[in-house]
């Protein structure tokens, strides 16, 4: 198995034309079953890069590599986000006229074809983070903390073997954000899952195995 999950190499992200300067130069390996934080002020970078690691964006300049290849097309990285890459949203990206449970369905569709298991899918996975008696419920009528506990059910819908979280504790409340944390750690350990998180909060730097700090697009 390749040893890296994610590397970038020399990889710049410019926008309008060139004049806007997102990402400069930047190398980066993330190993399998790391923890990587990376911090950073508001417009540093750190959501561009995370952007780049699933393709969602794409360098100017440089390379990202996916266990060891380099996709160069959209259905490619499609492909790996389909089955090998999970999100955690810091505003959460639910569907509020689905139910939780349909939420975390969701992404099953195109893997799972009955819809009988991705029912019993996702009624497991809402179980794992304690959410099985809100099975039935919207959105709109959970608490933040327990929304972001069904986009992290929903992010391991596919079993992947990395999850980029952007800000995922950035609308919750103290409490509410270590409880998402400890939920997240305990993933990481048990599941040997990889992890990359942005986040501006220092309070996030006890949880990973590697931190790295950005500052206008640039690894400092």
């Amino acid at each position: 198995m390749y040893n890296a999950i994610i590397q970038l190499e020399g990889v710049s992200r410019y926008y309008d034309g060139n004049c806007v300067k997102a990402l400069e130069d930047l190398t980066l390996r993330v190993d399998y079953k790391e923890w990587l934080t990376i911090i950073g002020p508001s417009g540093s970078g750190k959501s561009t890069l995370l952007h780049l690691m699933c393709g969602l964006d794409r360098p100017s300049h440089g390379h990202v590599f996916f266990e060891g290849k380099e996709p160069r097309s959209i259905r490619e990285w499609t492909h790996l986000r389909s089955r090998k890459i999970g999100f955690v949203f810091q505003s959460f990206n639910l569907l509020p006229t689905l139910t939780t449970l349909e939420n975390v369905a969701l992404p099953m569709f195109e893997l799972v074809h009955s819809a009988k298991q991705r029912r019993s899918n996702a009624m497991d996975l809402l179980e794992r983070v304690g959410l099985a008696n809100r099975a039935h419920h919207r959105p709109p009528q959970l608490s933040g903390g327990e929304r972001q506990r069904v986009a992290i059910a929903r992010s391991l819908a596919n079993s992947p073997t990395l999850i980029l979280a952007d800000e995922p504790t950035g609308n919750l409340d103290s409490s509410s954000a270590k409880s998402i944390m400890g939920l997240l750690k305990e993933i990481h350990i048990k599941e040997k899952i990889t992890i990359v998180l942005v986040t501006h909060n220092p309070s996030m730097m006890n949880y990973d195995d590697r931190l790295i700090k950005i500052i206008d697009g640039s690894i400092v």
